[in-house]
C-alpha cells in the first residue's frame, strides 16, 4: 500500500518535511506548452519562465524519443530528480528533493496525477485550442491527487 500525501503538506506556503513533491508541470506533448504549472516551492529560479523550463523538458523528450526511440523516466541533477510519466497527449513532471521517498512511490504519484489529470479534462483535451487558463482551477484537485 502506497501512502499518498495530503494537499496541504505539499501546496501549502509554509514548508513542509512530509512532502517530497516540490514541484509539478503537465505539458502538452506535441507543442511543448505548459497547461498547468505548480511550484510552490520555488524550484525553478524567478528569471526562468515556465515556457523556457517546459521547453527544455519537452525537447529532451523529443530527443529521447526520436534518438533512442524511448521516453525519459527520470532526469536526476544535483539536488533534484525529475520524474516524467506519458499519456497520449501529455506529459506530466513531478521534481522532487532527492532521497526523500522511493522511486516506486514517486512513479505511483506521477501516474495518479496523469490518470487524475486526463479523467478531469478528458474533454476539454479533445478540443483544445491553445487556451491553459482553463487548466488553472486543477491546482484544487490536488489534494485527491497526493
Amino acid at each position: 500500500m502506497i501512502k499518498m500525501i495530503s494537499y496541504e503538506y505539499c501546496f501549502t506556503n509554509q514548508p513542509s518535511k512530509e512532502c517530497p513533491i516540490d514541484a509539478c508541470w503537465i505539458i502538452e506533448r506535441n507543442t511543448g506548452i505548459c497547461l498547468f504549472e505548480s511550484d510552490h516551492k520555488n524550484v525553478k529560479s524567478e528569471e526562468i519562465s515556465v515556457d523556457l523550463l517546459c521547453g527544455f523538458i519537452f525537447a529532451i523528450s523529443k530527443f529521447t524519443s526520436e534518438v533512442f526511440v524511448d521516453t525519459i523516466r527520470h532526469l536526476e541533477m544535483g539536488k533534484r530528480n525529475l520524474i516524467f510519466e506519458f499519456s497520449e497527449s501529455l506529459i506530466f513532471i513531478l521534481a522532487v528533493k532527492k532521497k526523500q521517498i522511493s522511486k516506486e512511490k514517486l512513479e505511483a504519484m506521477v501516474k495518479k496525477l496523469s490518470k487524475t489529470f486526463v479523467a478531469k479534462y478528458k474533454d476539454r483535451l479533445k478540443h483544445w485550442n491553445g487556451e491553459v487558463k482553463q487548466f488553472e482551477e486543477f491546482s484544487k484537485h490536488l489534494n485527491d491527487v497526493w
